[in-house]
């Protein structure tokens, strides 16, 4: 998948450290959702890997985490050549209704105190 095209216009440093809770978390859900929209568009799966990934970085959303959510997708973005090998095989794999399904929750659920 192209990482590129995912990330496009995500706010670098230092501008990404003056958005606010609100502004982190809507690109938190806007690169989840564009990863989860071109696998429909491919007609594919997201593989182990890509799942935990993308799994993790919903759940960062849930958590109020939105930095390390967006850390997350980019880990689901690595190619399989820069992938740490061990994982390869371990995590069952996530579906990506069930990753639409967990994001529209997390996006829908009331922001929690202290996000960052």
């Amino acid at each position: 998948m192209d990482r590129v095209e995912i990330i496009e216009g995500l706010p670098r440093d230092p501008a990404w450290r003056v958005l606010g809770p609100v502004e982190r978390k809507e690109w938190a859900v806007k690169l989840i959702h564009r990863m989860l929209s071109k696998y429909l568009d491919l007609g594919k799966e997201p593989d182990a890997w890509e799942s935990a990934e993308l799994a993790y970085a919903i759940t960062c959303v849930s958590s109020g985490y939105y930095t390390a959510a967006i850390s997350s997708v980019n880990l689901a973005l690595a190619p399989v050549e820069e992938r740490t090998p061990h994982f390869v095989g371990r995590n069952p794999i996530l579906l990506r209704d069930a990753l639409y399904s967990a994001l529209v929750h997390a996006n829908t659920a009331p922001m929690r105190d202290g996000a960052y």
